[in-house]
């Protein structure tokens, strides 16, 4: 009667076992990292003439989504330098804060694509933002831009204590991460071609 009990309380506990694994939750999967936003034309380069000063790309979101990193096409024709790219909350001139950064080392010397890869994702609503490039390095850097006005959800900006607007003028810019649960992503992406 004793290994009758036992074996009962074996497999009862096998039961409580196997039921507990089939009801609990998936874990948690990587964001499926898409381009959401990217403006890939490009006709001229420059270089921005206040030394220190930074230039940036404002962009829109029209659903929620989480972001994950960045790319703008730059280079340093005239050797190494360190660029940080920031994610703020508004367009420039406007009251926003810095919501994300990261550094990257360029050594290219000719226009890349350069990736800025936050340490952790940033989720965001709906509305408008930018990316904001700082010169860290002793190097100036070059960054790749459109005179067509190719995306239609944000401009170029320069500062030099106060920002500029340059509204036909785009950073050559991409946004990766996740749209959040809602429209589908192929109404939501915004892409300029050549």
């Amino acid at each position: 009667m004793k290994q009758s009990i036992r074996k009962c309380l074996l497999c009862t506990l096998l039961l409580l076992t196997v039921l507990v694994a089939c009801f609990q939750s998936e874990p948690a999967r990587a964001a499926d990292e898409v381009k959401l936003i990217s403006q890939n034309t490009s006709n001229n380069e420059a270089q921005n003439p206040y030394e220190n000063y930074p230039v940036a790309q404002s962009f829109t979101l029209s659903q929620s989504a989480t972001i994950t990193k960045v790319k703008v096409g730059l280079f340093a024709p005239n050797g190494p330098t360190t660029v940080r790219a920031s994610l703020i909350s508004s367009a420039p001139g406007k009251s926003g804060y810095e919501l994300k950064y990261a550094n990257v080392s360029i050594t290219a010397t000719t226009k890349t694509m350069v990736e800025f890869k936050f340490s952790t994702p940033v989720q965001l609503s709906s509305g408008e933002y930018s990316i904001y490039l700082y010169q860290l390095g002793s190097n100036p850097y070059k960054y790749s831009l459109s005179d067509n006005d190719p995306y239609s959800g944000g401009s170029f900006y320069e500062y030099d204590g106060q920002w500029h607007n340059f509204e036909n003028k785009d950073l050559e810019f991409e946004i990766w991460g996740e749209w959040l649960p809602g429209e589908p992503p192929h109404k939501q992406r915004m892409t300029a071609t050549a």
